[in-house]
């Protein structure tokens, strides 16, 4: 029986919970929350146990770390798991250009991940099986984050076939405040132009509430919007995309419950790793502090 540790047991932790009682039978979960009062509410809500520092992480199939952003290197750095064992990292998981340098050079297993989700939209698994050459990704965001977003969209546009190098250009980017504790956010024009021909455009839209997404190839044009998950236009496409509204609470446990069916059958290699997303974030660092 494969037993999980979910270390952090806030609203990504609780819904981690959610589905790996769903897609597992009787799994054995175990968690690792400083909060006294929440880790309580949690076993008694689902069932779960304590996990005890005594305990050998060499028995564990699946650790999920959903700490706060400031605590995720910390926890990555001392992490001793058997090999083998799938580790999903929430994003961001650096706070700091020293924490992105440590991460690129770490000494880790092909097992850690982090959940950069977007390759498993069901709008994005579609788009993948219809795009045959290079293309161009727009983004109208509200904030661009540097260690968040711009990595999404760099694995979202290799998961659709951007491969090798890329070159940057910024348009008027500058850093703004931001009260979310270890994130970096911009606002300006940021565009990535793949090798291969294929380039990603993120366009600054502070006023806008939602973010949409425009995406070009020689035969179709769609643009959808990220927040609602509604089709706003499509062109050259004569299959039908049918997705429902889902609001983005319940969609991120369907979400992970993908994932963890794909960790179920050992498909999962072909999600974003620690050391690949680490790489991107360092270059993109570099070229902003050096920018701004």
């Amino acid at each position: 029986m494969k037993k999980f540790l979910i270390i952090g047991a806030g609203n990504l932790g609780e819904r981690s919970i959610q589905s790996i009682q769903e897609e597992f039978h009787d799994p054995q979960i175990f968690i690792s929350e400083k909060n006294k009062d929440r880790e309580a509410y949690i076993k008694n809500k689902y069932g779960v146990k304590s996990y005890i520092e005594n305990t050998s992480l060499q028995d564990f199939a699946f650790i999920h770390i959903s700490t706060t952003s400031t605590d995720r290197h910390n926890i990555i750095l001392n992490l001793e798991v058997r090999k083998g064992c799938f580790v999903l990292i929430e994003k961001p998981t650096a706070s700091s250009l020293s924490q992105l340098i440590d991460q690129t050079k770490m000494k880790l297993n092909r097992s850690y991940f982090v959940n950069l989700p977007r390759r498993v939209y069901p709008i994005n698994s579609f788009l993948k099986t219809q795009i045959k050459g290079p293309f161009q990704m727009s983004l109208k965001y509200k904030n661009l984050n540097l260690f968040s977003n711009i990595s999404h969209f760099i694995d979202l546009s290799r998961y659709f076939g951007a491969n090798g190098k890329y070159s940057i250009d910024a348009g008027n980017l500058k850093k703004i405040d931001t009260p979310r504790e270890g994130y970096v956010d911009y606002c300006g024009d940021l565009v990535l132009r793949f090798e291969c021909g294929s380039v990603l455009n993120f366009e600054d839209s502070t006023n806008q509430k939602n973010s949409i997404i425009n995406i070009n190839t020689n035969d179709f044009s769609i643009e959808y919007d990220e927040t609602s998950l509604n089709l706003m236009k499509v062109e050259g496409l004569c299959q039908t995309i049918d997705f429902d509204r889902i609001n983005i609470a319940p969609y991120h446990s369907q979400l992970l419950g993908s994932l963890l069916r794909k960790f179920e059958e050992d498909k999962v290699s072909d999600f974003p790793n620690l050391q690949d997303v680490a790489r991107d974030n360092l270059e993109i660092y570099r070229f902003l502090h050096n920018y701004t």
